[in-house]
């Protein structure tokens, strides 16, 4: 494999809203495995090895991410977890959250924790009595803790009276205690394990602790027999008997080997253990299968835009249908996403991507087996200048379509190079002679400069980057395409040529004169003549006046069709100058600029003035006089007896 195609060929594992960890598709990384479980509850409550929980919410089971647990007691709806700096957690049918000011915890059991500073704490609050202890251990209420000194206590739930059942000389050789009612097990790092019970005494009353075995790895009591679940140091799991044989190995569950631990027993025939190779099995009503943690088995995937113009921010949004019915959205390093073409999208630190170039791309989306394919078409916000139509030859300006197409443009050695992904093409000014990655190729014109600006014959685009290129006559511009995805090059004449064709109708206006009356508060009867109708790129047109002085005014942007009515309406505009067809004085002048009207005035004064009435009527009086009264949408009046205004109302 060359060196360019290694520039540009990468897998973008999804980090999501965080950020990217970026690779070479060739060395394609694909999602993280699946974490391994570090301990269960039950079928679906269970804490796995990256610090994550699947813990029940409502109906549904949810993985709770945020918190890096290491340790989790409790049943499927509510319990403590243990963070890995030491802070306590609480879940109850949601998520795990912090409990406030419970910092420094060294362990958890069902109901308890246990301080770094020796204190055992319940959410009533320390429990009296307890100090220096090293572990403890909780079941159905029962409660048990082994001090520094070795002492063995126990509480009854059914009494709540604390009770020492032992003296032990090393604590500290001590790996794990377990509780059950009325008895207390420790686990010895030698693999011993002595049981402590309160009902099994001397003659003198005296406990007497009982040794169950010496080669174990892993205890817990079981289920409402309080059997005592062993996983020995062959790998193998035994259980105690009946109560005469409480105190004995007497049963081996069959189908299970190479095991360390076992969790989430229920009783003797309902557990879960693990073996050294960290994987998990089910025993259910004494028949062992494999277990794991739910995995992934669909996915839904959505981008943001999937047309974006380059420049653009776009996201990719992902959601895991889990094979417990979970469907949440992706954590980091839970879905690969591979972008095909990824000079074209190119990541960003909060894990959205940025549309680098003109093009189209897909975006695979995958974890475990399941995989979604996302099409994106990059287009460019506006159009490049200029082309050029030469002697039949389409000339592209390099630089910018390069750029365009996400790639880059050197001088290099006396000539030129262009790279886009993963493909090169090298030439120089004046020569038909290019390369394309190295190999030689002719092209029918040769580049040229003018004005600074290096030009390149389509024809070379195309054969290095799969550009095609059209010579559009009516625009005189080249579009260039690359699939759906578009890129427009204009020429000097397209400006003028899409101008005219907006313009339309429009531009019989260009060069005709008229006088202001009410428009855009500019100087009343001022003479202006109509220069340009432009253009604003939203539909919408600006018209361009220049008056007797030489100034320019434009007006504001208006749609095509209130252009005629403002030239044919002399609210707006007159047609003619008032100055030459009305001889009035410069008082009346004067009044009807500041939009006056006094008595005497005429109707075409009073017209000038205010504009055309909303209404009209006439009356005549009983000696005959007509009066004609003009009413206005303000509801403002004037009355007019023999064409002159004798009564106003404001």
């Amino acid at each position: 494999m060359g060196l360019k195609r290694w520039k540009w060929t990468w897998t973008v594992l999804f980090m999501a809203f965080a950020s990217f960890a970026l690779v070479f598709a060739d060395d394609r990384t694909d999602a993280a495995e699946p974490a391994g479980i570090r301990t269960v509850i039950d079928s679906k409550t269970l804490l796995l090895n990256d610090g994550s929980m699947w813990v029940l919410i409502g109906d549904r089971y949810v993985l709770a991410k945020d918190l890096d647990l290491t340790d989790v007691a409790g049943s499927a709806y509510s319990g403590f977890a243990l963070t890995r700096d030491g802070a306590l957690a609480k879940y109850a049918i949601g998520a795990p959250g912090l409990v406030e000011g419970q910092t420094g915890v060294a362990q958890i059991a069902e109901g308890f924790w246990l301080k770094k500073d020796g204190t055992v704490w319940t959410e009533k609050g320390k429990m009296k009595g307890l100090q220096d202890v090293l572990r403890i251990a909780a079941k159905d209420k029962h409660f048990a803790a082994l001090t520094k000194d070795g002492q063995v206590l126990f509480i009854s739930a059914n009494y709540g009276v604390l009770k020492k059942l032992g003296q032990i000389d090393d604590a500290e050789s001590v790996v794990s205690i377990q509780t059950t009612d009325d008895r207390v097990a420790l686990l010895y790092r030698s693999g011993e394990v002595v049981v402590y019970e309160g009902a099994n005494f001397d003659d003198n009353g005296k406990i007497i602790p009982v040794r169950v075995t010496d080669d174990a790895t892993s205890i817990q009591y079981a289920g409402p027999k309080s059997v005592l679940l062993v996983v020995r140091q062959d790998g193998t799991v035994w259980t105690t008997g009946p109560y005469s044989d409480r105190f004995k190995l007497t049963t081996q569950v069959q189908g299970l080997s190479d095991i360390v631990k076992t969790a989430g027993a229920t009783d003797a025939d309902n557990f879960f253990a693990m073996n050294r190779s960290g994987d998990w099995f089910k025993v259910f009503d004494g028949e062992p299968s494999a277990f794991q943690a739910p995995v992934v088995s669909r996915l839904s995937a959505a981008i943001s835009n999937a047309a974006p113009a380059k420049g653009d921010k776009l996201t990719v949004s992902v959601q895991l249908g889990y094979t417990n019915g979970s469907l949440l959205k992706a954590a980091p390093g839970e879905a690969a996403i591979v972008v095909e073409k990824p000079y074209l999208l190119k990541p960003q630190p909060d894990g959205s991507f940025v549309a680098a170039g003109v093009g189209e791309t897909a975006i695979t989306v995958s974890s475990g087996s399941a995989t979604k394919t996302l099409q994106v078409v990059i287009g460019y916000p506006g159009s490049l200048t200029y082309a050029q139509l030469t002697n039949g030859t389409v000339y592209l300006p390099a630089k910018s379509v390069l750029q365009a197409l996400g790639g880059v443009f050197t001088a290099r050695e006396g000539g030129y190079e262009g790279d886009v992904g993963a493909k090169s093409v090298q030439f120089k000014v004046g020569s038909k002679s290019a390369q394309i990655d190295g190999v030689s190729i002719n092209l029918k014109a040769a580049p040229f400069m003018s004005a600074g600006v290096v030009y390149v014959p389509s024809d070379l685009l195309s054969l290095a980057f799969g550009v095609l290129t059209q010579w559009n006559a009516t625009w005189q511009q080249a579009d260039l395409s690359f699939g759906k995805a578009k890129l427009t090059v204009v020429s000097k004449q397209t400006a003028a040529l899409v101008k005219k064709a907006a313009q339309g109708s429009l531009a019989k206006y260009i060069g005709k004169t008229y006088w202001v009356n009410h428009y855009n508060e500019w100087s009343r009867f001022a003479k202006v003549t109509v220069t340009d109708v432009v253009p604003d790129g939203s539909g919408y047109f600006k018209i361009s006046f220049k008056t007797a002085s030489g100034q320019t005014w434009t007006s504001y942007s208006m749609p095509t069709g209130f252009i005629p009515t403002i030239f044919s309406d002399d609210y707006y505009f007159l047609t003619f100058d008032p100055y030459k067809k009305y001889k009035w004085s410069n008082a009346t002048w004067q009044a009807i600029k500041a939009g006056n009207v006094t008595m005497g005035m005429t109707k075409d004064q009073v017209r000038l003035s205010w504009g055309s009435p909303s209404g009209k009527s006439t009356t005549k009086t009983s000696a005959g006089q007509v009066i004609e009264t003009w009413v206005y949408r303000n509801f403002d009046t004037v009355a007019f007896v023999d064409g002159k205004a004798i009564l106003i109302i404001e």
